[in-house]
């Protein structure tokens, strides 16, 4: 396998690695508490949030038309439980069917790299695993591996007018606008097909204004893998990380204009 590109200076604001897995008729929202608060004095106080639910992800010919959907799955407790290092660069979060490791920009320090994320969330999923079957609550039965990259551009370094996005990221913005000096924003969505069967990948583009650490006007590009895992297995669940990883890197070096590679350090 080819060695994959890399940046220097990566513009990314957050990544985030994840499992879903089929729901367990006997987990409750008092045991995805006590496993998260497990985690000690380092992490902050549990925040609950709305579940996501069991996602779908289109893999075949009807990618072409199905957008990402959610099934519903009648299991309590329909929430999630989520909790942050206490500074502020990682966040679990863990509900009924899903948990994920998400890594977050922090002041000074820079993005960790795929393998430092990959071992760490190897390691929560299988403290996940072990509490689970301590538990008699079921076994992880994985459906699906998800990647997840947010990539922040802000205004002035890499692009001034809207109408640079086309030179920025010539594959997805197409040139010329009917009235360039009036154009106020403008927003995209694709879908790529990563492999028959195997995954998707998908880029959105946004206009953004971002209020880390003071507000700055962005472009957001976002860049997230999704597809079913081969069987049940959590060998599977880490073939899909990578794979998702691989097409997610190789895509945005792709998207990227040769100057802005350059800007942000590429190498091969």
């Amino acid at each position: 396998m080819p060695s994959l590109p890399t940046f220097e200076r990566p513009p990314l604001a957050e990544v985030f690695l994840a499992g879903q897995h089929a729901p367990l008729a006997r987990l409750r929202t008092a045991h995805m508490g006590e496993f998260l608060q497990a985690l000690g004095p380092s992490w902050e106080p549990l925040q609950e949030v709305t579940a996501l639910g069991q996602t779908r992800e289109p893999v075949g010919e009807e990618a072409e038309w199905i957008s990402p959907g959610v099934l519903q799955v009648d299991v309590n407790p329909a929430v999630r439980l989520r909790t942050r290092t206490n500074e502020q660069d990682r966040m679990i979060q863990v509900e009924n069917g899903w948990l994920s490791l998400n890594w977050m920009l922090a002041s000074g320090k820079p993005y960790p790299r795929y393998s430092t994320l990959r071992k760490e969330f190897d390691k929560h999923w299988g403290r996940w695993s072990g509490y689970l079957g301590k538990g008699k609550l079921g076994e992880l039965q994985v459906n699906l591996w998800e990647v997840g990259y947010v990539n922040v551009l802000p205004r002035g370094e890499l692009w001034s007018r809207l109408d640079d996005w086309a030179r920025l990221l010539p594959s997805l913005v197409a040139p010329g606008s009917p009235d360039p000096g009036r154009l106020q924003t403008m927003s995209g969505r694709w879908a790529f097909l990563i492999a028959p069967g195997k995954g998707r990948l998908q880029v959105f583009l946004e206009h953004a204004l971002r209020n880390v650490p003071e507000p700055t006007e962005c472009l957001l590009l976002r860049l997230i893998a999704r597809g079913p895992t081969r069987d049940a297995s959590v060998e599977s669940l880490g073939a899909g990380l990578d794979l998702g990883h691989e097409t997610i890197v190789r895509t945005f070096a792709a998207l990227l204009s040769e100057d802005a590679r350059q800007k942000l350090g590429y190498r091969t």
